[in-house]
């Protein structure tokens, strides 16, 4: 009776032990509810990382953030053979050149946002979107355009960028894009103003900015945009405690010893949504930049 008691205790015991560890590993797993993905070598911070409650750390090279670069793609069938631009007053004709997509098309959401058309003409250049036509980038890279002289002001360079602001994209666009800033540059290749307006998610900004440069004879010489609607649809996916929860554990974890720069809201190549902060040691020169899950 004794030995079957005994056996019977330790036959338990292992089931206690067992389902111990594993209770133990879901928990630890339903704990991690954030995962900060960093571009830091730092070996300490990294080893401080791995004592951290709920939040996981990975390489953000295991992810795809950005979609600057472009793979060339056969030609859509309904792609334009001519592009006519209007802007300030000028009428640009442009011609097919290219197609081409970035990471984001592998987002079933957000396929559309990452295919392209490329026209040219001479010095100009134009990229428009395949779903909706819309304008992503124009450059005009003619010297004498680029090193115009003038006395253009900043308001009147404002001006001209919010009247081609409207043009291009409407009045809905307009009200949905908050004006940012005027950045004024010189150097020996022009001198111009770039205007910058940038699309919110519940009062959090977002890697959607739409920049219009202006030369001195107040010829708009640049259009960039090539991020341009991807959160037209964020608020109803989204939700405003969502992305202050995100950006809490940001400054709750690095506050005490970095220097947190302006955070904004961005996608991942599968379409997934991330804080995105540039980080600045406050006893070394070391900067880092991370991106946390949203949900």
């Amino acid at each position: 009776m004794k030995k079957t008691i005994l056996l019977l205790g330790c036959i338990l015991l292992i089931v206690f032990l067992t389902s111990c560890d594993g209770r133990n590993s879901d928990i630890s797993n339903e704990q991690v509810r954030y995962v900060i993905y960093s571009y830091s070598s730092s070996a300490e911070e990294n080893a401080n990382n791995a004592t951290s409650g709920n939040i996981a750390f990975e390489s953000a090279d295991k992810k795809v953030f950005s979609f600057s670069s472009r793979t060339e793609i056969n030609r859509p069938a309904d792609a334009d053979e001519k592009y006519t631009l209007e802007l300030n007053g000028k009428s640009y004709s442009l011609y097919y050149d290219k197609s081409y997509e970035t990471a984001i098309s592998k987002s079933k959401d957000h396929k559309a946002y990452g295919q392209f058309n490329a026209y040219e003409s001479d010095k100009i250049s134009a990229y428009t979107r395949f779903s909706t036509n819309d304008l992503l980038l124009f450059t005009n890279f003619d010297e004498n355009v680029c090193t115009a002289k003038g006395d253009l002001t900043e308001e009147e360079a404002r001006g001209i960028a919010d009247s081609a602001l409207l043009s291009l994209y409407g009045e809905t666009t307009k009200q949905e894009y908050s004006y940012e800033t005027a950045v004024f540059t010189d150097t020996r290749l022009g001198t111009h103003y770039t205007v910058v307006y940038r699309k919110f998610v519940w009062d959090v900004p977002t890697n959607d900015s739409i920049q219009i440069t202006v030369n001195m004879n107040g010829d708009i010489i640049g259009v960039n945009a090539k991020h341009y609607g991807m959160f037209s649809s964020s608020e109803s996916q989204v939700s405003s405690e969502e992305l202050q929860n995100a950006i809490s554990v940001i400054r709750e974890k690095y506050s005490e010893k970095w220097t947190i720069g302006t955070m904004q809201l961005v996608l991942d190549s599968e379409g997934d949504y991330y804080i995105y902060a540039q980080l600045s040691s406050m006893s070394t020169e070391e900067a880092m930049e991370i991106y946390i899950n949203v949900k």
